[in-house]
């Protein structure tokens, strides 16, 4: 080998060498910016000034921008339709205990405000988490619920009761191992917060983002796609000035320039008898009447356009959209058309996935507000439990089941059912909840009773019989 192809390959080997020692990103290049090395917390690196600013981007945007306030509505909308069940297996003690959840999520009986029903709060909680990173339920004696928005937990105010406020994490005292002890409630005035009091960790339960283990206050997921909705946003007021300036009427008229010859006006000055003509103000569209345009042949008149927003940045809009609505795992489809069958319906199932993850933490929440609430019932002895039962047993058979996803085919859905049914790979009980989200026994009950009535009035029972077939097809 001469000593060009030594060199050569000794390039080329420690080319590979330096490919396989490290990676390229941390060494870093001229062109991408590196992060600052930390080791600190989710709670540290947001730090009260910063967690302030980030709730008032995120607020304004979704008070102001259409496209913001469509997408948590979307998520809210598909992550808080529960339902709740009781199912112990005792059907009289399933009934009492239906009876008392539907008593209590009445506006006056869970709301201290009696403004929002249960259901209305569930809504505002999963609202506000994702605008506020979380948000705080704190449990009242009367059996009704106070909600504390995220912001007002902070660390404002002098040492109380041998407690300093100031040494609180984002208002909260927490022990070694991170668990919450107090919160440091404050009051919203014309000149900020101002502290409220401390109320014990007891008695709130939270409900918030979470991404690392030593969190202690949540995240607002749109924390991530807040810089891409500002940018649309901004680009979109832009567009809309341009295009409202582009729409000022505008008409263009272009005449032929004569040409020499016999019998044609060359031109020339006044004195030879040529006097120029002005056509700027010849037509006056002002008065809202028709015009006519006196033309010679080869001239012509055109209207002034401007063609925006153009393709290219209708493209990069759709595209920052699409990117910030992944914040939240919405699928472009839901907002977008042009979509194939195959591929919406794979992003909607995907987008259940995680919407169904989400609904286990807002689970856990409703599940543990109930347990408090049944308590109180057992206590003021609304409800006698039957013997050997205890409150965490109960607990454990209660549900809170989600609104199944949106059948694009309910007849192949209702066909798909049947034959897993038949294969045994499923059974009745587990394809009605999925199908529709409702109860199986309260379809029991209601086709049972049903039936009982047509046969007391004497008409025939219907033929509820699945033949795979639709309506038309069996005429």
């Amino acid at each position: 080998m001469n000593e060009h192809g030594s060199r050569r390959s000794g390039l080329f080997g420690r080319f590979v060498g330096r490919l396989l020692s490290y990676y390229d990103n941390p060494e870093g290049t001229d062109v991408r910016k590196q992060r600052r090395i930390t080791s600190q917390s989710e709670d540290d690196i947001l730090s009260p000034p910063k967690r302030r600013q980030m709730l008032a981007n995120a607020s304004g945007l979704v008070k102001n921008y259409a496209p913001a306030a469509w997408a948590l509505g979307t998520h809210v909308h598909a992550v808080c339709n529960l339902r709740f069940h009781s199912r112990t297996g005792d059907e009289q003690l399933d009934r009492r205990i239906t009876e008392l959840f539907s008593w209590w999520s009445r506006k006056d009986n869970c709301d201290v405000a009696g403004r929002h029903s249960l259901s209305a709060m569930i809504r505002m909680w999963e609202w506000q988490a994702c605008l506020t990173g979380d948000i705080f339920t704190l449990k009242l004696d009367d059996g009704r619920i106070q909600t504390i928005d995220g912001d007002r937990i902070a660390s404002i105010g002098p040492a109380n009761n041998g407690m300093d406020v100031s040494k609180f994490v984002h208002g909260v005292q927490v022990d070694d191992a991170g668990r919450a002890l107090n919160y440091s409630v404050c009051k919203r005035t014309q000149n900020g917060l101002r502290h409220e009091r401390i109320i014990p960790a007891w008695q709130v339960a939270q409900h918030g983002y979470f991404q690392s283990f030593s969190q202690i206050r949540g995240i607002t997921p749109l924390s991530s796609c807040l810089s891409q909705f500002q940018d649309a946003a901004e680009a979109s007021t832009y567009a809309i000035l341009k295009m409202k300036l582009s729409q000022m009427i505008a008409l263009a008229v272009f005449r032929e320039k004569a040409k020499d010859g016999l019998g044609e006006n060359t031109g020339g000055d006044e004195s030879e008898g040529f006097e120029p003509q002005d056509y700027s103000n010849n037509i006056d569209l002002s008065n809202g009447k028709p015009k006519v345009l006196d033309l010679d042949d080869g001239d012509r008149a055109e209207w002034l356009e401007s063609k925006s927003p153009s393709e290219q940045f209708q493209t990069y809009f759709d595209s920052s959209l699409c990117s910030a609505f992944k914040s939240l795992f919405i699928p472009s489809c839901l907002y977008f058309s042009g979509s194939s069958f195959a591929e919406s319906r794979l992003k909607l199932f995907l987008w259940y996935e995680f919407v169904n993850t989400r609904r286990d933490v807002l689970r856990s929440l409703l599940l543990n507000l109930t347990a408090w609430r049944l308590g109180l019932f057992i206590a003021d002895k609304e409800l006698v439990l039957p013997r050997g039962m205890t409150l965490g047993g109960l607990v454990d058979r209660l549900e809170f089941t989600g609104a199944p996803m949106p059948s694009i085919n309910k007849l192949d859905d209702v066909r798909a059912a049947c034959e897993s049914m038949a294969a045994g790979l499923t059974s009745p009980q587990r394809a009605i909840r999925e199908l529709s989200g409702d109860d199986p026994n309260i379809i029991n009950d209601e086709t049972a009773a049903w039936y009982k009535q047509r046969s007391e009035l004497g008409l025939p029972d219907p033929a509820l019989k699945p033949t795979g077939q639709t309506p038309t097809e069996q005429k």
